[in-house]
């Protein structure tokens, strides 16, 4: 069981695709409430989220700072560090503090990262004295796994291969045997923009599932960031259903409209107390994760091999979700075509973004949340769905959102 998530939204890569938002000022915003949306959801299905402190402290952009120092004083991040779930990393030895120094003392060796200059900024950064991730093993091992790479690049494109393996070759630092963010920077500046975003995608999919985290933590799929080659990378799970998005269009299953609205946007003390453990509802809480990992397992085996594992679409993943939860997966094949039919025929009209991915809000059938029967019967397979949801819109009942 998975217990942990790496969460990689914080991670400097993402901003090397710009994002896709508009231009009016409401970046920040718009980031802060995202990594708040994210957060929450996360922490329904997980009991930490681990978050990388190089990803706190390393930039493609001086506007990650301003970003990052918004969410750390937003009340939902400081009620999940203050409650266990957040956990951010530490080398091993060394203490958060000097951790911090050593990490911004590599802006020595490169001039293509950028790491905070903000008074008070470093202060900031949380502790967690028990998540040690050793980052030395993690860059020895990218000396392996990136020129692997570089073998599959080379059929397919021999000069974007040599000009891959040159940048790995000038991605060091007296510290690091490999610096992903010099490597990076430096692919940027070499290549059209077009296999940039190619190369960009598979690398970080490597980087983020070759990792030195522990066998109880995993990588959910970052569709913003990753190639769809890695969806089932290292462990041949589907790693899409632990993203936020796809959790998301489950929890609509359970849930109506209203009582999601509260779950995403009510105080979080008040909707998500259950979250500290050793309250009344943390048992019910842990109960309903152990059943998502079973669903989740048995729902991976079914995706894998069709069409719905090669797009990050919440329609299809909706209607996946639905036959999974009502045992119908004989159905599924066929509710998945028409779905993926449907989307075509919506793409052609101009209404989806293009990306393959339907407007955030959701496309989906499960919007209305479950009926009685359909809940008794779940209650036999998966009882810890029914009791956690119970628990929990009893909970929403006398919320309201500000």
């Amino acid at each position: 069981m998975y217990t942990d998530v790496y969460y990689s939204n914080f991670w400097y890569s993402r901003f090397y695709k710009g994002p896709e938002t508009d231009f009016s000022g409401n970046l920040v915003t718009n980031e802060i409430e995202h990594h708040a949306r994210c957060l929450r959801l996360l922490a329904m299905f997980f009991e930490k989220i681990y978050i990388p402190r190089t990803h706190l402290l390393t930039f493609r952009t001086k506007l990650q700072s301003q970003i990052n120092r918004s969410v750390f004083e937003h009340k939902d991040f400081g009620f999940l560090l203050e409650a266990g779930v957040i956990a951010v990393s530490s080398y091993p030895g060394i203490d958060a503090k000097q951790d911090n120094e050593r990490i911004v003392g590599r802006k020595s060796g490169t001039e293509r990262v950028i790491y905070p200059d903000e008074d008070g900024y470093l202060g900031l950064i949380p502790i967690d004295s028990e998540y040690k991730i050793d980052s030395l093993s993690e860059a020895e091992g990218n000396t392996v796994s990136f020129p692997e790479y570089a073998d599959v690049l080379e059929m397919e494109n021999p000069n974007l291969s040599r000009m891959f393996l040159d940048a790995i070759a000038r991605s060091n630092t007296k510290e690091l045997p490999f610096y992903h963010e010099e490597f990076l920077q430096r692919l940027h500046e070499k290549l059209p923009a077009d296999d940039f975003i190619k190369v960009w995608k598979e690398t970080n999919s490597i980087y983020l599932t070759s990792g030195a985290i522990s066998d109880k933590c995993i990588a959910h799929f970052n569709e913003e960031l990753e190639s769809l080659n890695f969806r089932y990378r290292p462990m041949n799970f589907d790693r899409y259903l632990f993203s936020p998005a796809t959790l998301y269009t489950f929890l609509r299953s359970m849930f109506s409209d209203t009582e999601i609205q509260k779950i995403l946007y009510a105080d979080i003390e008040e909707v998500h107390g259950y979250i500290r453990s050793g309250t009344s509802g943390s048992n019910r809480a842990l109960r309903f994760r152990q059943d998502y990992q079973k669903f989740a397992k048995q729902l991976s085996i079914a995706l894998r091999g069709t069409v719905a594992a090669n797009t990050l679409d919440q329609l299809v993943m909706g209607h996946a979700i639905d036959a999974a939860l009502h045992n119908r997966f004989r159905r599924m094949t066929t509710a998945v075509s028409g779905a993926l039919n449907d989307l075509e025929k919506l793409s052609r009209l101009g209404d989806l973004d293009g990306s393959g991915i339907a407007a955030r809000g959701g496309i989906t059938v499960l919007n209305r949340g479950m009926g009685i029967l359909q809940r008794v019967a779940l209650s036999r397979r998966y009882p810890g769905f029914v009791h956690f949801s119970n628990m929990l819109k009893g909970h929403l009942k006398g919320v309201t959102v500000q």
